[in-house]
C-alpha cells in the first residue's frame, strides 16, 4: 500500500498517543528489556521501575541501576528493536491513517516514548517528524547518556503541547484525541480538543463511561468506526 502525504489544509485533525494505542506495549520498556539482553539485575530493576523508595541507600541503588540501564542502550540495539517492532504494529493502522488522509484529516502523534524508536516506525506510516512530539536521548559515541529535558516528563505535558499548537495556529479546525492514559485524557478534560477516543483494546480497561464526545473503543476492530463517527459529530457541531 502506497503511503499518502499529510493534507496541507485539513478539515480536521486526530492526535494519537503511541504506546498502548498504536503500539501494543510500552515501547520504552520494550527497548530497555531488549537492550539489557537478559541481565537479571537490570531486568528486575526495569520491571519494578514505577516503585518508589525513600531511603538514601534505595535512591542511590536506583540511580546506579538507571545509569547502567541507559548505558546499555546504543544505536545498534535501537535499530534492532525497531526492526522487531515493525512487525508488532497492526495492519489496521496504516489503513486507518490512509483513510483519514483521504478524508483530508491530518494525523499527529504526541508520546512520552522516545523519538529514536517512535519516529522511524511512524515514518514508515507516512507521519513526518514535524507532526510527532516525543522524548529523546542525549548521545555520546553511539551510546545513550540520559534523556533530554522535555515537557512530556510532566503529567500535563501533552496539554501544554496541544495548547501551544492551537494558540500558534499550527492546529486549525476540530481535533479528536486518541489515547489510553491519563495524560491523554487530560487533554480532553482541558477543553483543547473537541472529542476523545479511549483506546481500551490493548489494556482492556472497561472502567470508563462514555459521554457526548468521549468514546471508548473496546476492540481494535471498532476503532475506525468509532473514530470516524466522532469526527463526523465534532465537524457538524
Amino acid at each position: 500500500m502506497s503511503v499518502q502525504t499529510q493534507p496541507t489544509t485539513p478539515v480536521a485533525n486526530v492526535i494519537f498517543d503511541f504506546d498502548l494505542t498504536v503500539f501494543p506495549q510500552e515501547s520504552t520498556l520494550g527497548l530497555a528489556l531488549f537492550a539489557i539482553d537478559g541481565d537479571e539485575q537490570l531486568t528486575r530493576f526495569v520491571r519494578s521501575f514505577g516503585q518508589k523508595t525513600t531511603s538514601l541507600r534505595g535512591r542511590l541503588s536506583h540511580l546506579s541501576n538507571y545509569l547502567k540501564l541507559v548505558a546499555k542502550i546504543n544505536r545498534r540495539n535501537v535499530r534492532d528493536f525497531i526492526d522487531v517492532s515493525r512487525r508488532k504494529i497492526d495492519p489496521c493502522f496504516p489503513e486507518l491513517f490512509a483513510d483519514l488522509r483521504s478524508k483530508n484529516v491530518r494525523v499527529y502523534f504526541i508520546s512520552s516514548g522516545y523519538s529514536e524508536v517512535i519516529s522511524p516506525l511512524l515514518g514508515d506510516l507516512g507521519i513526518p517528524g514535524e507532526d510527532i512530539r516525543s522524548n529523546s536521548f542525549f548521545w555520546f559515541n553511539g551510546h545513550a547518556v540520559c534523556p533530554k529535558p522535555s515537557v512530556l516528563h510532566q503529567p500535563m505535558g501533552k496539554v501544554d503541547i496541544v495548547r501551544r499548537w492551537r494558540t500558534s495556529g499550527h492546529l486549525k479546525g476540530p481535533i479528536v484525541m486518541v489515547g489510553d492514559g491519563q495524560a491523554d485524557r487530560n487533554v480532553y478534560a482541558s477543553g483543547l480538543v473537541e472529542g476523545y477516543v479511549q483506546a481500551s483494546y490493548y489494556l482492556k480497561d472497561c472502567g470508563f463511561k462514555t459521554d457526548g464526545n468521549f468514546h471508548v473503543s473496546h476492540e481494535l476492530s471498532s476503532l475506525k468506526t468509532d473514530l470516524f463517527g466522532l469526527l463526523e459529530k465534532v465537524q457538524a457541531s
